[in-house]
């Protein structure tokens, strides 16, 4: 794995933030990519619009592994509005349809996207906590 993958994904690999189950929620959302069998789940605590802990378990890939956590590493502490932006920004990088700044972008979120542009097919699996919790967050809303 270490050939395909770079230390920083390779980290978030073996050592995932915040991968648990948390003693209180206000929300549990499912997520799952149908095409490669990746099951997530994100564990939510809000207080008001900030979503004060955000943690994840799963049944997938070690991409998604990675992903998971460097998204809940990022919006912990955020409110909705600013963590709906970055998810949307990140997606839409990871997507193509925003040109990737580098310097706007975390070193984790842009290990995340180099393995994505590496490998396409797996740019869902990059794309599944993201876009999970994009949907959480509108439907709170």
């Amino acid at each position: 794995m270490a050939t395909l993958y770079d230390d920083v994904v390779l980290d978030h690999i073996r050592n995932a933030r915040n991968y648990r189950v948390p003693e209180s929620v206000s929300r549990e959302i499912r997520g799952s990519n149908v095409l490669c069998g990746d099951e997530l789940v994100l564990y939510l605590r809000m207080d008001g619009d900030c979503v004060v802990e955000i943690s994840f378990q799963c049944s997938c890939c070690g991409l998604s592994m990675a992903s998971s956590s460097v998204m809940t590493d990022i919006v912990k502490g955020k409110g909705t509005g600013e963590a709906e932006l970055l998810l949307h920004e990140f997606t839409a990088r990871l997507g193509g349809t925003l040109q990737s700044d580098s310097a706007a972008l975390s070193r984790e979120q842009q290990a995340l996207l180099d393995a994505a542009q590496r490998f396409p097919a797996r740019a869902r699996c990059v794309a599944l906590p993201w876009t999970t919790l994009m949907t959480a967050l509108a439907e709170t809303e």
